[in-house]
């Protein structure tokens, strides 16, 4: 996703899904746990996503989510002990669902499924920004390391969690690419619909909005700590003045307007569509996103009196010229 908001490491969805693990160790907890623990989660995790796969037709696509990562895993990731690759296979897994969803479902390239194409690029977009922004990131930055992984890397249940989640997140955050690709199933989407509809414009207005948030809080915290009289500083320029999470804010916002889209012709089981916001939701600012971006800000600059009130007077997540103690 995005930079993480004034601390020293950068949260993502793909590091929320890996911080949500029950079985991530902390700085308190030495103690290993039984990897029978981690398994179970891989195995629960795994089957509620192949069960909804039934009911909205969306097995082979579950199947491409979990494959790319478990081959990554098994053939690169285990076998040499690394999680370099990591970021890179969610780049991959969001990549292969959007094109496997477009293409096995032979939808045609025209107007009449423009709905189809602009959703289908939404996505190519915003993939593309993230892998390469994460990609650079662990390389250029980190020498291919990630402390995340430090627990975990020789520990092959819990390494595989890290995975499985990953899976989890592309598959159900292309939930509603995968409802809409269905142009003949009238189990999961209504026929005869108009090619555009307000509803769709309403959505495709949320991701653009959504996007351009998340593209303008990275470039003013990019600006703001490549500078050398900020070294040290907490970021509080532009949207970060609003908002000490804008660059969440956009990201929640963004996949919010791909489910409207999709939600102009969904139907039955095309609903849980909404499982794609509703997990962005989840994973940002309700387990490790905005709670673990503001612990470790809060263990940095906690005893600066001016970040105090920085916290004091800024609003958590939605960008608002007065202060909000909740993410509203």
């Amino acid at each position: 996703m995005s930079e993480d908001t004034n601390n020293t490491t950068d949260t993502d969805p793909e590091q929320a899904n890996l911080n949500k693990q029950d079985d991530a160790p902390t700085e308190e907890e030495e103690k290993p746990r039984s990897p029978w623990i981690s398994i179970a989660i891989s195995v629960i995790v795994t089957a509620i996503c192949f069960g909804i796969s039934i009911p909205t037709s969306t097995y082979y696509e579950c199947l491409v989510s979990y494959g790319v990562n478990w081959i990554s895993f098994l053939f690169v990731a285990w076998p040499l002990h690394t999680e370099k690759y990591y970021d890179f296979t969610g780049m991959l897994t969001f990549l292969s669902c959007d094109l496997f969803s477009i293409f096995y479902n032979q939808v045609p390239w025209n107007a009449d499924h423009i709905r189809n194409m602009v959703l289908f690029f939404m996505v190519m977009c915003w993939t593309l920004r993230l892998g390469i922004f994460l990609f650079q990131r662990i390389t250029a930055k980190h020498g291919g390391k990630d402390k995340r992984f430090d627990d975990l890397r020789d520990n092959f249940a819990r390494f595989a969690v890290a995975w499985t989640l990953q899976a989890t997140w592309g598959y159900f955050c292309c939930m509603p690419l995968f409802i809409v690709n269905q142009i003949d199933n009238n189990d999961v989407q209504r026929q005869h619909v108009n090619n555009v509809t307000v509803v769709d414009i309403v959505g495709w207005a949320l991701w653009v909005f959504g996007w351009g948030i998340e593209l303008i809080a990275d470039r003013q915290k990019t600006v703001f700590k490549n500078d050398p009289n900020n070294r040290g500083k907490f970021c509080n320029a532009g949207l970060w003045a609003w908002s000490r999470h804008p660059n969440y804010f956009g990201e929640i916002t963004l996949w919010i307007g791909i489910f409207v889209s999709s939600a102009s012709i969904a139907k039955n089981a095309g609903w849980l569509a909404v499982l794609s916001p509703i997990w962005t939701i989840i994973l940002l600012v309700f387990s490790s996103g905005v709670p673990l971006a503001e612990r470790t800000a809060m263990k940095k600059y906690g005893h600066l009196p001016e970040y105090q009130e920085y916290v004091k007077n800024v609003s958590v997540l939605i960008p608002l010229p007065c202060c909000w103690k909740g993410y509203i």
